[in-house]
């Protein structure tokens, strides 16, 4: 920003900005701990261009301070969203990932080029033109480990959208309580439903679809992802087992696209391995260790996570390879034996 807005530190004052005056309300929430710490402010111009001129420099200014950041937000407790106007936590600020230091699959990686066409203005446009709802459904498929929700938190911190992440399984959400925490997300932001299959395992529905104490049904989940609360919002599902989830769930309209988030290849484990010990390999012969990590892995053998985790707590190349066999993970589920799951009556 080229110029910094001043301020009278009084309940309604008037400021002067890039040549544009405006009129401004502050009134502090005083409901909870949390509101506490909120204000409300009302802005007023003569002209609607200079209120939006306003946002935007401030939007970047935003950006320029935490670059490397992301905002998320959690559901408070029961007791405290029942206390509250808003049902978030306050946002948290936290460090991210660049797309570079994550090995994904082709498919993958056009999620980020995606995003990106879908938040830009003409999409938008195109949009209210054919009367549809300006949202994003995603779904994000694969064992854990293999990179689903680091792209979430790679494309927040991206395209500078707030991260909301509600948790399928917790027993202090219901039905009721998702509109609300959904009216409350910001436009362009994600909201990021997490291991949406063990859900449906443990508490989400029972035969006759209706909630447990304390969870969220079917019904609920479906209505979530069929909200009309749109402006710009992505919802991203992750599931470690594609078929435990029900068609009802995942139908077209209901899922705008799936994404399949597959164990490493070969050639990826190499670029990691390049990438965690590119300081050592410059005096090393680098392309023989390379092979050789190579020739002790197949394609599809371990998550992204293992092997990451792995060099991390390797002194260097050569013990990485030398103990390549030691790895400590979860074991890799078979998929080829069906488990059972509620079905909808």
């Amino acid at each position: 920003m080229s110029a910094s807005p001043w301020l009278v530190p009084l309940e309604s004052s008037w400021f002067s900005y890039r040549g544009q005056l405006y009129s401004i309300k502050r009134k502090r929430a005083a409901n909870g701990p949390y509101e506490a710490r909120q204000e409300y402010l009302s802005v007023k111009a003569f002209n609607k261009a200079a209120i939006s001129d306003l946002l935007t420099q401030a939007s970047e200014l935003h950006r320029d301070l935490k670059p490397d950041a992301i905002e998320v937000c959690v559901p408070l407790s029961r007791k405290e969203r029942n206390a509250q106007s808003c049902p978030w936590s306050p946002p948290k600020s936290g460090p991210s990932r660049l797309p570079s230091t994550l090995e994904l699959s082709a498919e993958a990686k056009m999620v980020l080029e995606d995003i990106g066409e879908f938040l830009k203005p003409e999409t938008r446009k195109r949009y209210k033109e054919l009367g549809l709802p300006y949202k994003r459904n995603l779904l994000f498929d694969g064992l854990p480990g293999t990179g689903k929700s680091s792209v979430a938190s790679v494309l927040a911190a991206l395209y500078h959208l707030r991260l909301y992440k509600i948790n399928p399984s917790d027993v202090n959400l219901a039905d009721e309580d998702l509109p609300r925490l959904m009216a409350a997300t910001a436009s362009n932001s994600i909201v990021l439903l997490d291991d949406l299959d063990r859900a449906s395992l443990k508490n989400i529905t029972t035969l006759d679809d209706s909630p447990r104490a304390g969870g969220i049904s079917l019904t609920g989940l479906m209505d979530l992802l069929d909200s009309t609360i749109a402006d710009g919002r992505i919802i991203i599902a992750t599931c470690n087992e594609r078929t435990m989830l029900q068609d009802v769930l995942t139908r077209p309209g209901r899922i705008d696209r799936e994404i399949s988030f597959p164990l490493i290849s070969v050639e990826n484990a190499k670029r990691m391995f390049r990438r965690f010990y590119v300081a050592d390999l410059d005096s090393m012969d680098s392309d023989a260790l390379v092979h050789k990590l190579g020739q002790q892995l197949v394609d599809g053998q371990v998550s992204p996570a293992m092997l990451e985790r792995h060099f991390i707590r390797s002194s260097g190349p050569l013990e990485a390879i030398q103990h390549l066999g030691d790895m400590e993970g979860d074991v890799v589920p078979d998929r080829s034996t069906p488990r059972s799951m509620c079905t909808v009556q």
